[in-house]
Formats: structure tokens, sequence, C-alpha cells
């Protein structure tokens, strides 16, 4: 069986993780990518030992590419991608799926008319970790829940938003801390839990002058089984500290950060327990400073393998167009709530 071949467009830093997942695996390789700037085209083809493609047109008309991989500025997802689909590729696009829900509307009904898969990039939901917090939620082994805090307290320099004239913009970062940095954990958090209630909603920067959107955002939510959480974010913690999420029940308690671990308790538990905890280090490494347990390349190469298997009819795809759509959906009602955006559809 031939190998599905993969190009990449928007060759910028994500793109290497990409390029590195898209290695790994047996049946799909890297055939080439594409940038507008030829520096970065040449230096990414030498780097990854594949095609440098002088135009998208280039890269969408070459047949030996199955699969287009969109990894251009959250604002500019939606071009290429439409012209993907309409090239007949499958697509895979990077965290959000489009920044306008219309958008977002518009490359689910594209697909569906090319009968060609779409996914969105939310490769923390293949994280090890997640996947046994989502085995346990959905056994039970939490009890009624109480209490669920995602926490995103990362740093991001003043040179960080001057380097790339679109971040900090609503017209291509669509939004700050929510949408960039924490959307990841918003894609999670409602994974794991479902669709929250917004009780209510705060955002602003406060730490960084000059960009449109929001540094730090903190909402209340509710879920139907009486759970509250808590779902804080920021670019304004210096130095930067891991991603945590906690959920917490009457009859056990799970806590990640980044993706590693950090308790794991029931009030009934067997030899996995033990065993998890001996894994991630629970007791003892959770406070050793080390924050990622896999390389940062093995859940996207999760994420990969799930897309691959879903064309080959072997499985259901974990994200598909709506499941990445839903997440933007909510960072808009959270905007709403706290009074702020420019971009509501």
């Amino acid at each position: 069986m031939r190998k599905k071949g993969i190009g990449i467009v928007g060759l910028g830093t994500i793109a290497a993780v990409h390029a590195g997942a898209i290695k790994s695996l047996d049946d799909c390789r890297l055939v080439g990518g594409f940038e507008p700037r030829k520096d970065a085209r040449e230096a990414f083809a030498s780097a990854w030992s594949c095609q440098d493609y002088s135009s998208l047109d280039a890269l969408l008309a070459d047949p030996a590419i199955d699969i287009v991989v969109v990894c251009t500025p959250s604002g500019a997802h939606f071009d290429p991608a439409l012209a993907a689909l309409r090239a007949s590729k499958h697509v895979i696009v990077e965290k959000p799926l489009e920044i306008n829900l219309k958008k977002c509307r518009l490359l689910i009904s594209e697909a569906q008319k090319a009968k060609r898969l779409l996914g969105g990039v939310f490769q923390t939901r293949f994280y090890r970790s997640s996947l046994l917090v989502k085995r346990a939620l959905d056994a039970g082994r939490f009890g009624r829940l109480s209490l669920v805090q995602a926490h995103v307290p990362w740093f991001r320099t003043k040179e960080y938003y001057s380097a790339s004239p679109w971040r900090g913009t609503w017209a291509l970062d669509g939004g700050g801390a929510y949408m960039n940095q924490a959307i990841h954990m918003i894609d999670l958090v409602s994974w794991l839990m479902g669709k929250p209630e917004i009780q209510c909603c705060r955002a602003g920067a406060l730490g960084h002058d000059g960009i449109e959107v929001e540094d730090t955002a903190i909402a209340l939510l509710k879920w139907e089984n009486r759970a509250f959480g808590l779902l804080a974010a920021t670019t304004a913690a210096f130095p930067g500290f891991p991603k945590r999420l906690e959920i917490m029940g009457m009859e056990g308690t799970a806590i990640i950060e980044e993706d590693r671990i950090t308790e794991w308790r029931f009030a009934e538990e067997g030899i996995e327990d033990e065993e998890i905890r001996a894994l991630y280090g629970v007791g003892s490494m959770a406070r050793s400073g080390l924050s990622r347990f896999e390389p940062e390349e093995e859940s996207h190469r999760r994420q990969y393998r799930n897309f691959l298997d879903t064309l080959e009819s072997k499985g259901r795809l974990v994200v598909d167009g709506e499941e990445a759509m839903y997440s933007v959906s909510l960072v808009k009602d959270l905007y709403r709530a706290a009074g702020i955006g420019k971009n509501p559809v």
C-alpha cells in the first residue's frame, strides 16, 4: 500500500512538531511544505529532507500529496484549508479550526461535499494522562463531581507579540489567552466534562500594552452534574508555569500538570492505580520540576495515527470538524460573557 503523502502549509514553529510526528509513522511520509517566505521554505525543506513548494497551488497540484496540514496563523486557516478540500485533499488544521464560526461551518460543509476528512489539532486529548482521566470519568470513579480547576499560567514577552504582527490582534489571532494559548485546555475540559454553563467571565490586557486582545482571563463554569469550574489563563505570569487541570469528586481526584499525572487518588482502588502512580512518579517526581512526561510530538503522532486509521476505516475521527469548532464556539461565548471581542460570528 502506498504511503499517504502529506504537505504542510505554513512553516512556523509548530510545523516542525508536525514534521517530527509524520516522520515517526510508517504509513505516511512528509512530501513537502509551502510558506510565502522563501528562506523559511528552504530551511524547512533542508531540515526535513522534503520538497520546497513555491506556491500553495503547486503543493495542491501535486498528486503525491493526499493530506494537507494547515499551520498558518489562526485567522489565516480558512483559505488554504478550503483550497485543499476543493483540490480533493484530506485536511488537518492546527488549532483553532478557524476564528470565525461561519468559516468553520463552511469548511465542515465543504469537507462533506468533497467527501474528504477534515480534522482539527487538539493533541492534548491524546496525552496518555488525558486518556486515563477520560476512562476514569466514563467509569464514574470520581463519584459526584464537585470542582474542576483549569489553569494556564504562561508568560509571553513584549517581543513575542511584536515579532509577529498578527499576534495579539482580533483579525488574525482571534483572541488572546483563551483563543490562542488556553484553547487546548478549553477543548480538553469540554471533552472530559461536556458542555459547561458560563456563570461569569472577566478578561483584559493586564500585563501587555499595545495588544488588542486579552492577556488574562478568568471564568466560573457549571455543569449539569453539579460540578463547578474555574478556567484561568494568562500570558503575564513571569516566568511561566505548567498548565494544570484538577478534577475532584466525592470519590476521587486527579491532577495533571502538562501531560504528567501528579495526583491520582480514588476511594476504591486497584493494582492499576498503583501502577499509574508509579509510572508518573506521583509522590516523588511530581515536585521534581520535570513537567513533560512524553516528548512533545508523541501526542501529535497519536493524533495522526487516529486520522490515518480513520482514512482506512479502522476507527472514528476523535477531533473532526464539529469537535474542533466547539472550542471556538465556547471561546466566543466566554468573550461575550466578558464583554470583549470584535469577531462575534
